[in-house]
């Protein structure tokens, strides 16, 4: 998925803290947010997911227009087809890693074959917890050590082999 930034700018409380920014990320490329804290790095993402109107500007997903300032166009979160990882790493701490992972595509009543999808995503290469769907992520403690994930929508997820330790690490059956 391409996603274009047209001139996008954002103010809090008077503050600007998104400049008017043009931006083309290419589909399958590899793109680094990196500034110091307060800089605008999640206020951007929040914006491209949905989360945070702009005040100026477009937002394109592929040839999709998501958000565009002149002509009222502000599709929400959920038609976006955008996936989004919280810098928290924000899981339901009661449901387990597999409820987690199919929560997303419930809510958006995307269910067909909804069991075969959520467990080829948690054993990705085999890498993801085999065979541990059933755990429960309750311990938070070292989380930071778990990298980010951004996905698309045809991609739920991808970690590699010291990710899924870390994870199963962290939790508890």
């Amino acid at each position: 998925m391409e996603i274009r930034l047209i001139q996008i700018s954002k103010c809090f409380g008077g503050r600007q803290v998104i400049f008017p920014l043009t931006l083309t990320i290419r589909s399958g490329s590899f793109t680094t947010l990196l500034g110091p804290s307060g800089c605008g790095k999640t206020t951007l993402l929040r914006m491209i997911a949905g989360l945070e109107t702009p005040d100026e500007g477009e937002i394109w997903l592929d040839d999709r227009c998501v958000f565009s300032a002149a002509s009222g166009v502000n599709l929400p979160p959920e038609k976006r087809a955008l996936g989004f990882v919280f810098q928290d790493f924000a899981l339901w701490p009661h449901m387990t890693v597999y409820e987690n992972v199919a929560f997303g595509l419930r809510a958006r009543r995307d269910t067909e074959n909804l069991r075969e999808r959520v467990m080829q995503a948690l054993v990705a290469d085999a890498f993801l917890l085999p065979g541990r769907s059933d755990v429960k992520c309750d311990n938070r403690s070292n989380l930071e050590d778990i990298p980010q994930l951004a996905t698309d929508w045809n991609t739920m997820m991808g970690v590699a082999s010291d990710t899924a330790a870390k994870l199963n690490a962290l939790c508890q059956k």
